[in-house]
């Protein structure tokens, strides 16, 4: 079966490489994307190729191109992707209000890591490392 895969959309390179990089010591198999329309391309060509979806998607909220907020109304509509869980990252000044309430999760940028190993292995229905 392989490892746990997790899909993280962020824009800012160092964030997305950084989270990246401990998602794989923490037993995951983490895939990249730069905005909401990779992050949709990915996850099309993963259920096309591959016939599973990621465990997780960690959701950076303002990006150029498609941002967060577009990315999940279209994950939304699409009922193959919908059901994929969603932990949103933002940063300071977007509170959990402005948040689609529909997330497993939200943490604030910046986050502690255990915050976010927590946020992953609460997904319901999950079994990772």
């Amino acid at each position: 079966m392989g490892a746990p895969r997790v899909l993280i959309v962020d824009d800012n390179p160092a964030i997305r490489s950084s989270l990246a990089a401990v998602l794989t010591d923490e037993g995951f198999l983490p895939i990249e994307a730069s905005d909401g329309r990779m992050a949709l391309q990915i996850l099309e060509g993963m259920r096309g190729e591959l016939g599973t979806l990621p465990c997780a998607i960690l959701l950076d909220l303002m990006m150029p191109g498609m941002d967060g907020w577009e990315f999940r109304r279209q994950q939304l509509g699409h009922a193959a992707l919908a059901g994929v869980p969603v932990i949103v990252m933002a940063a300071g000044g977007n509170s959990t209000k402005q948040v689609d309430t529909n997330v497993s999760g939200f943490l604030a940028k910046p986050f502690r890591i255990d915050d976010l190993m927590d946020c992953l292995r609460e997904l319901p229905g999950q079994r990772l490392p």
